[in-house]
């Protein structure tokens, strides 16, 4: 920013007027008078600045709620093996009245986890135990097959 500020300077000459005998005519010193203008400049400089906020970021997550429950039993399938699904037969108790008295059997019985129950023709009523998980074609059997945990329904 510029700042004019007037200077002014004034010399005053005195003049002095010394009597001299008549024969000198009067003696005058001229007066000197001068004005001078200066600009005084201001400047200022600032250093760039900067400003850096940080701010505490938290992130909160929420897993979702889920729960694990057995899979629901298989009651009353028929069908055959698919490869590679076969079950390992455990015991034959022989004849029961019912697939639930057979599978009452299955219960108590080490390991078993799955029953045939033969429904029609000249084995019904004949129970056989299994272990594995059942996994069937659907087709038409003389049996059908029951979990363990079909008991819970019957």
């Amino acid at each position: 920013m510029v700042h004019p500020k007037p200077l002014f300077l004034a010399l005053a000459a005195v003049s002095t007027v010394v009597a001299r005998p008549p024969c000198r005519p009067d003696t005058t010193v001229p007066t000197l008078s001068t004005t001078a203008t200066t600009d005084d400049e201001t400047s200022t400089t600032a250093a760039p600045t900067t400003t850096t906020t940080e701010a505490d970021v938290s992130t909160t997550s929420t897993a979702p709620e889920t729960t694990t429950s057995a899979p629901a039993p298989i009651c009353g399938i028929t069908g055959y093996f698919l490869p590679g699904q076969a079950l390992t037969y455990l015991y034959s108790p022989g004849y029961k009245l019912s697939a639930k008295e057979c599978l009452e059997g299955c219960a108590t019985y080490s390991g078993c986890e799955v029953i045939a129950f033969y429904y029609t023709g000249s084995d019904f009523g004949r129970c056989e135990y299994f272990k594995g998980t059942l996994i069937t074609d659907g087709q038409y059997t003389e049996y059908k097959w029951y979990d363990v945990g079909c008991l819970a329904n019957m």
